[in-house]
């Protein structure tokens, strides 16, 4: 869910549904380097949450998205 989760504060416009696999291993990368995590729960945690929403050929964030933040600072008290 951490992954959903920073990759929907990265998404500011929508994206291509076939540009969201490439960019959730991307973000899986920055926040757990050497690990593998499943793109395909990465994207029903999205949905799921209502973080992204499709249109089209297209997926948007939502407003929910704005209520959760994901860092990969360890140095940060608070997990929000």
């Amino acid at each position: 869910m951490i992954v959903a989760i920073s990759l929907a504060n990265q998404l500011h416009d929508p994206i291509k549904k076939t540009k969201l696999t490439p960019k959730i291993r991307e973000v899986t990368k920055e926040l757990f380097p050497g690990r593998t995590v499943n793109p395909s729960d990465v994207k029903r945690g999205l949905l799921e949450n209502a973080l992204i929403s499709e249109n089209g050929n297209y997926y948007q964030p939502t407003p929910v998205t704005k209520r959760f933040n994901a860092t990969a600072d360890v140095e940060q008290e608070v997990f929000e």
